[in-house]
Formats: C-alpha cells, structure tokens, sequence
C-alpha cells in the first residue's frame, strides 16, 4: 500500500504498527496531522539516535488514561547497530503494546531491514504515486471543490515539495479565481508592450 491510499482510508487499519518506506515528507506529515487532528488523537514526532530508545520514550508511550487522548508516536531511527541489549528491550515493548485503538507506533528508519517484522508496510516514495493523484487528493481532504481545469492548472506548476500543491489548493479555495490570477498567473492576459 502506499501513503496516498493509506491517507485516503483515514488510517483505517488493525496493524499493531506501522512502517513508512522513507521518512516522511512534510506534505504526508501536514495531512497525517490532520488526520489526526479530526480522530482527536495527539501527534508526537520522534527521532531516535545510535544509543536507542530511551525510559522517557518508553514511559510516554506507554502512558495512556481514560482521560488523556491516544496519541501516534511517528518515530525515525537512525541506527539499531549500537543498541544495548536494554534499548532492544524497550522497542521491543513499545512495538508489543502499540495498537491501532490506542497509543500507535508509525516508524521509519534510515535502513528499514532492521525492520522486517513490520505488520503494515507503506510504501512512501516518491515514485509511489503521481504528482496528479496527490493533487486530487488535496482537492477531496480540502473540499476546495476545484473542478479539472483549475487542478490541471495547478499541475503545471513547478512546487519546492507537494506541500505546495496542497498550500495552492486551499488558498485558492478560500481565494477563489482572483487570488489564483494574481498568485500563479491564472489566465492571466498578457500585457501589451507599447
């Protein structure tokens, strides 16, 4: 499955965690935190170093109450080679106790071998899917109701990331046609040299 279609289904899966192919990129951060945002589950960003995941790491994914919302502890690690043999215990935990319903675990990892027993593996590269296919999306999670020419329009431009097609589509949303021809050159005439 790739991140397009994971994104599209709301998150909706029983994998107990979840691997990304590659760290994720600020578009799939941006709509994963919405996501959430509209579930009332709190987002965490985590980088974990050579020395391994620490107590603290451990104690807040673990803690979970009636009164607190469940959280998604997005975690990027950068090494398993100098793990202790305590550190592999502690992930091992955290994997065991993620769940789907509760506190989850979404990983990425600079050699995602290490990783192998993932339960759902997202492929998120970016040959995964097509700068056309994001656009549509953008359009559907938005509601910005764009019709084809405008989102074929905005497929002509040339983004930093696809962060900027999805920034486009809401500003044009609440902008309409006249913020879009002054912003991107939306049929705009060209001026006569005199």
């Amino acid at each position: 499955m790739n991140s397009l279609k994971f994104f599209e289904t709301s998150l909706k899966t029983d994998a107990k965690w979840v691997l990304f192919t590659e760290e994720l990129k600020a578009h799939e951060t941006e709509v994963l935190r919405k996501i959430l945002k509209l579930q009332k589950r709190e987002f965490s960003f985590l980088e974990i170093k050579s020395d391994g995941p620490s107590a603290d790491l451990e104690a807040a994914f673990t803690s979970l109450d009636f009164f607190s919302p469940a959280k998604v502890f997005y975690i990027h690690v950068s090494s398993f080679s100098k793990w202790s043999a305590l550190a592999e215990k502690r992930w091992a935990r955290i994997k065991e106790l993620s769940d789907a319903q509760g506190n989850w675990l979404f990983v990425s990892a600079d050699k995602a071998k290490s990783l192998s027993d993932a339960p759902l593996v997202i492929d998120n590269s970016i040959e995964s899917s097509s700068a056309e296919s994001w656009i549509s999306f953008f359009n559907k999670f938005i509601e910005a109701d764009l019709d084809q020419k405008r989102l074929g329009f905005i497929l002509t431009q040339v983004p930093d990331s696809y962060l900027d097609y999805m920034h486009w589509i809401q500003l044009w949303k609440l902008g309409g046609d006249d913020w879009a021809a002054h912003a991107l050159a939306w049929e705009r005439k060209p001026v006569p040299l005199v």
